[in-house]
């Protein structure tokens, strides 16, 4: 919970302008009559260029004025596969909007692909770290223009080739907020450290199964056999 003693206390220091975007990672606490969460703020660094990690109050509990409100994100429709396009616009116009939109809700999109293998055994049963830099298996995903970088889950990256079936198109179906994301603090040397490389790591689109994209109008027979993982 955050001190908020006037002889201690940083809440006016700095002040965020109006509009700043905010990512919560914790909270609500409650302290002094005011309800507290715990905040990044991609667009305000500190002076080693980290992000500003620290409490705010989003509203004055005794005249009612509201400091902060929920950014509206325009997410797209939820069961519905998402274009690329629109992943590439969640991270652009608010910082880490699909994880607010996902949270870790599977979706799927479709793209043309790019593995790549930075392990020369992508197959291992070696998963610690998976999600941290450097990863084992990443994707990048393309659709008109649009390219999104990814994350292979190990229990794809176990089946999975590191040179694909070229060209072509692809259902990628994958999530935010990885429950993994977890691990990425451990190694950290401070609190907010260890926040910060969590908070990165949720951000990251997480792939967790790949098939061949069906054509829109397809002339295959009424007894086609279905599309298969990637192997």
């Amino acid at each position: 919970m955050p001190n908020v003693d006037e002889t201690v206390s940083e809440r006016y220091n700095p002040l965020l302008p109006n509009g700043t975007r905010l990512f919560v990672v914790d909270g609500p606490a409650l302290g002094s009559g005011y309800d507290w969460y715990r905040v990044i703020v991609p667009g305000v660094t500190r002076a080693g260029g980290e992000p500003l990690i620290g409490w705010i109050a989003v509203a004055d509990s005794k005249t009612g004025e509201v400091w902060a409100q929920n950014a509206p994100l325009a997410c797209p429709p939820a069961g519905t596969p998402v274009p690329v396009a629109d992943l590439v616009r969640l991270a652009g116009d608010v910082p880490d909007g699909r994880v607010s939109c996902f949270g870790s809700v599977p979706f799927t999109a479709t793209a043309s692909i790019q593995i790549g293998c930075a392990d020369p055994s992508p197959s291992a049963t070696q998963v610690a770290g998976w999600l941290a830099a450097p990863a084992r298996m990443t994707m990048r995903l393309t659709d008109e223009g649009s390219t999104v970088e990814a994350r292979v889950h190990p229990d794809l990256a176990g089946r999975t080739a590191c040179d694909p079936q070229p060209g072509g198109r692809w259902s990628v179906t994958g999530h935010f907020d990885d429950p993994d994301a977890a691990s990425c603090g451990l190694a950290a040397g401070t609190p907010a450290a260890a926040e910060l490389a969590i908070y990165r790591c949720r951000s990251i689109y997480v792939v967790t199964e790949l098939t061949r994209a069906r054509p829109l109008r397809s002339s295959q027979p009424s007894d086609a056999q279905p599309s298969a993982p990637l192997s």
